[in-house]
């Protein structure tokens, strides 16, 4: 049994050896986990062993080692402060070497690690039964998130975020999957998660036991020991611009965006640029009106109100409706085609969001707005119109998003028959007296994109049943997944302008206005992403749009609309005056830019233009940041090089603070 003893002039017991080791065991483990990030992102030479070893096989090593050494030496029990001294020497190191930005960033991680496991050991020195538990579970937290952002990364390109863990009831027989096979194998993964969440206690307990007893310290101690650990931080953080010497700001940038929310420091060139003085970051006020604006309605004197039914097609590239969707682009033709529409969000959510209430739904999960009812589907329950949702029984549907009402399911055994049986059970609901206003969601182009095995026209394919999370996406898989989207969106195509035909032959287009549109785009392998919500790439955006039916001559609209458009647009043509929207529909001239959302990172924020687009992120409401301006395709390529080569920074100065000015005139409150 251990004993507990006071240090003179403390009430408080020394903490047993084996709590702060299990603590210590857990801050090493997630270094190691952000090292391996860091490798993923940009390999790095100082990487090498724990490529080869593994974050697992590395933490294993150093569990043998203390075990050999903690018999002569209490070292074990200055984790905190061999990890300062530690940073130290590899600080030096990386100044004699001129070691890169990867280097820095994983002497960053170690030198976090070790402020944070400095301050824990106070914490366990003051308040060691209360304590001790509440850390050891936000430790093992913190590793679960590291793990999953490990495996998310390998596949998306892109790093694990609130909104995407808000949206895991939709990937969840995926990531079980993933999780018993991981790409190495059942028992693997159960090693590995032993390692890392369960086995520090009793690999401190065992290390504890037969360990010299170290001394007893007081409070002092701990808190030198802190303070040693924060200074070796700072000047850890200093160093970035020795780290950066050499590096071009264009190959810097793109580095940045692929440390996701990562609090990165700006290049060393651009902050010392007189040109780019206050425009990095920016004070900006919210204006909750501009982005979630409270609709108002209003009917025309002497207007006959339409049926309205709204299809959605989950994940509609434009790319391909142009190219082998041609029976539904045939449709768009006789109707009023919005050829260069894009979405606001690359998340189905706030997508809906912002086409039913032509809203800018900024950090949506977060707010109060997502949950509340939408006025335009009230409005028209006032004028006799009863709502419907109708979807396939395979997918969970946020109806206060997606549309309030009767849910109508279809019901369905496999994924490809979703999209023929909710538009048979569309065509059912319009045989009805009754005046309706329907959102209709197909779901087959969604990943896996299904279809039947007779529609598969393109071949290689991956198979249905392949994991997104064990997925490698290069090569033959990417050539794979696009085969398979092209099948699934011409089998699409098949059975939308099938229900067109039908609904025409019906008469249902004399009575009856349809919105045919997707709700966001989808990346195939392009610059690296993958599926949706991975990245503010132009294909994650670029969708097609029409209306077709009562009210509607043909018409081409060649400008850029976003979804916040549709809702005006839809109410013109229904004969309703619309108050207080984001959007303007066909109004005003449409130009470039537009406003809109990476939701891979929360509050991110892109104004995209023809050619090229501005990132920003969006810091506690109050912070504009800008972070890079890249092609649409997500490269410094022709587009922006300009912006780059010129050591005054003169022309980026100017495209930022345009930029920048536009999100705070569109979101913003007027200057005081």
């Amino acid at each position: 049994m251990i004993k507990h003893t006071s240090s003179p002039g403390n009430v408080s017991p020394v903490p047993p050896s084996w709590q702060r080791l299990a603590l210590s065991l857990q801050v090493i483990s997630l270094i190691l986990l952000g090292w391996s990030l860091i490798g993923l992102i940009r390999p790095a030479e100082s990487l090498v062993l724990l490529n080869l070893a593994g974050p697992e096989g590395t933490f294993l090593g150093i569990f043998l080692v203390l075990f050999c050494l903690c018999r002569f030496s209490s070292l074990h029990m200055r984790i905190p402060l061999l990890l300062a001294l530690g940073c130290s020497l590899a600080g030096v190191y990386q100044t004699v070497v001129s070691a890169g930005i990867p280097d820095w960033l994983m002497l960053m991680i170690a030198a976090g690690g070790a402020v944070f496991l400095a301050a824990e050991h106070l914490i366990l020195r003051f308040w060691q039964q209360r304590f001790f538990w509440p850390l050891f579970l936000l430790n093992g937290s913190f590793l679960i998130w590291f793990y999953l952002d490990r495996m998310f990364y390998t596949v998306s390109k892109t790093h694990l975020s609130l909104n995407h863990l808000l949206q895991i009831a939709l990937i969840y027989d995926d990531l079980i999957e993933a999780l018993h096979f991981a790409g190495k194998g059942y028992l693997m993964l159960l090693v590995e998660a032993f390692v890392f969440i369960f086995a520090v206690v009793p690999a401190a307990l065992i290390i504890g036991r037969v360990a010299k007893k170290p001394s007893v310290k007081g409070a002092t101690d701990s808190f030198g020991v802190l303070l040693v650990a924060i200074c070796v931080f700072l000047l850890s953080a200093w160093r970035f611009d020795v780290a950066c010497a050499g590096l071009p700001v264009y190959e810097y940038l793109p580095l940045r965006l692929d440390l996701g929310v990562l609090p990165v420091p700006d290049h060393p060139e651009l902050r010392r640029s007189a040109n780019l003085k206050g425009l990095l970051s920016q004070k900006i006020s919210l204006d909750e009106d501009k982005i979630y604006p409270q609709n108002s309605f209003a009917l025309k004197t002497g207007n006959k109100i339409p049926n309205l039914v709204m299809i959605s097609v989950e994940s509609l590239r434009r790319q391909e409706f142009n190219t082998i969707m041609p029976l539904t682009k045939a449709f768009a033709g006789r109707g009023l085609f919005l050829s260069q529409h894009q979405s606001i969000s690359n998340i189905s959510l706030s997508s809906f969001h912002s086409i039913f209430r032509s809203s800018f739904p900024l950090n949506l999960p977060f707010s109060r707005h997502e949950t509340e009812k939408i006025p335009f589907q009230q409005y028209l329950e006032t004028l006799g119109l009863k709502s419907c949702l109708v979807g396939s029984s395979n997918y969970q549907m946020q109806r206060s998003s997606f549309w309030e009402g009767n849910l109508c399911q279809a019901q369905v055994e496999k994924h490809w028959q979703s999209s023929p049986a909710v538009l048979d059970k569309l065509s059912e609901l319009l045989r009805k007296p009754e005046k309706l206003a329907v959102h209709a969601y197909l779901y087959n182009l969604h990943f896996n994109y299904y279809y039947p095995p007779e529609a598969e026209h393109y071949k290689p394919v991956i198979s249905e049943d392949i994991n997104l999370f064990l997925m490698q996406p290069e090569g033959e898989n990417l050539q794979g997944l696009a085969n398979r989207y092209a099948n699934a969106a011409i089998y699409t195509d098949t059975v939308l302008a099938d229900f067109l035909a039908r609904a025409e032959a019906a008469g249902r287009f004399a009575d009856t206005l349809f919105v045919i549109f997707g709700d966001h785009g989808e990346s195939l392998g392009e610059s690296g992403f993958i599926t949706h919500a991975t990245g503010p790439h132009r294909k994650q955006f670029e969708i097609p749009a029409f209306l077709l039916g009562a009210g509607i001559k043909p018409q081409v609209v060649t400008t850029p609309t976003t979804h916040a458009d549709l809702l005006p647009i839809i109410c013109e043509t229904m004969g309703i005056e619309v108050k207080n929207t984001f959007g303007s529909g066909l109004a005003l001239e449409g130009s470039f830019p537009l406003l809109q959302l990476d939701e891979s990172v929360t509050g991110r924020i892109i104004v995209r233009h023809r050619d090229f687009m501005s990132i920003f992120d969006l810091a506690g409401h109050r912070q504009l940041k800008w972070l890079a301006t890249l092609s649409n395709d997500f490269a410094i390529d022709a587009s922006v090089a300009r912006l780059y080569v010129a050591d005054s920074f003169s022309e980026l100065a100017e495209v930022i603070k345009a930029d920048a000015d536009f999100i705070k005139s569109r979101i913003g409150k007027a200057f005081e």
